[in-house]
């Protein structure tokens, strides 16, 4: 049987069937496509957790065990009907980063935000 070269999208160039490809290839083609997209579009890791600020109007959290293969980038934020958080990376290495939380009116009430992080590997 011949072997010849499947068509590929025009911005990555992801190997697609012809349209004249039987369907019964369709596996291997399929197969072809997931691992091209898997070898060029970055691991991601998200979530979100709880944190309340009490007193001081400060807090971090820790989140741990982060596996992208190699070095990340990070993306928080703070959540809360009343808006007047943000939330910053106040440090990360390896496979962990630290978000800390402030209110931008340092009150000494206890409140509940809402933080979520979004991971994404470095190309």
């Amino acid at each position: 049987m011949e072997q010849r070269l499947m068509a590929g999208t025009v911005e990555r160039g992801w190997p697609v069937p012809d349209d004249t490809d039987r369907v019964s290839a369709g596996a291997a083609a399929i197969r072809a496509l997931g691992n091209a997209i898997d070898q060029d579009v970055p691991r991601t890791r998200s979530g979100s957790v709880a944190l309340t600020l009490a007193g001081s109007a400060t807090a971090a959290i820790d989140v741990t065990g982060i596996d992208v293969g190699g070095p990340f980038d990070v993306v928080a934020t703070a959540r809360h009907s009343s808006g007047n958080f943000f939330a910053a990376i106040v440090s990360k290495d390896n496979n962990q980063f630290r978000v800390r939380v402030t209110h931008f009116q340092n009150t000494a009430s206890s409140i509940t935000v809402n933080v979520e992080w979004f991971v994404t590997a470095r190309a």
